[in-house]
């Protein structure tokens, strides 16, 4: 067992929250080597294996992938990170990948952008069926994975569309999306409301004058 020195941020978390390196090793699915390459920064920490640990100890991605040891070290809440932290998360852990629905329906929002985005990228260099193709087989892997929701959306093949459940989910992503604008667009002019000065009493007076 190798301890952990301080020269990358995973190497200052797993100082922080003293565990072994073959165990940090099986909880992020990955070899003791690969432990020690990117605490050494032989090995850079890709954002897979960031996300990996934020969801073992609540750690921030984002102080991971910044890659400064020497900046204090927070939680994806922002509090200062510390062994108690770390011991709360795995008490909750089996909630950390269950999204709320808000941000969910962000997400899905996101990936179909992309998706259109791509493929029309791809049909422009006369490569749709390719991309068409991959996708496909990209969702298939997912699937067996994952699993799928039937009660949602079923159909009998990735390119086999049932058009009447595809566009009931459509319509909810569209209504999630201008309710999120307009919640964007009230809070923005409220913030600007709030930040408007305000001429004082005797500015009020001298402009009636």
């Amino acid at each position: 067992m190798r301890t952990s020195s301080k020269k990358t941020t995973a190497a200052v978390l797993r100082s922080i929250i003293k565990i072994k390196d073959d165990d940090w090793a099986s909880r992020l699915g990955c070899s003791r080597a690969t432990i020690h390459s990117v605490e050494s920064g032989r090995l850079k920490l890709s954002e897979s294996l960031a996300m990996k640990m934020f969801h073992e100890t609540q750690i921030s991605p984002q102080w991971l992938l910044d890659g400064n040891p020497k900046s204090s070290p927070v939680s994806a809440k922002g509090e200062p990170y510390t062994a108690e932290i770390f011991d709360r998360a795995q008490a909750q852990k089996g909630r950390f990948d269950q999204q709320h629905p808000y941000f969910r329906m962000n997400d899905a929002l996101g990936f179909c952008a992309q998706l259109v985005a791509i493929l029309d990228s791809a049909n422009k260099q006369k490569k749709y069926f390719v991309a068409a193709y991959q996708t496909g087989k990209a969702l298939d892997e997912l699937r067996a994975k994952f699993g799928q929701n039937f009660k949602i959306y079923s159909s009998e093949g990735a390119h086999v569309v049932s058009m009447d459940k595809a566009s009931r989910i459509l319509n909810r992503l569209a209504a999630h999306a201008k309710k999120h604008i307009a919640w964007s667009r009230a809070s923005l002019s409220k913030l600007s409301r709030e930040k408007k000065p305000r001429s004082s009493h005797r500015q009020r007076r001298w402009v009636r004058a």
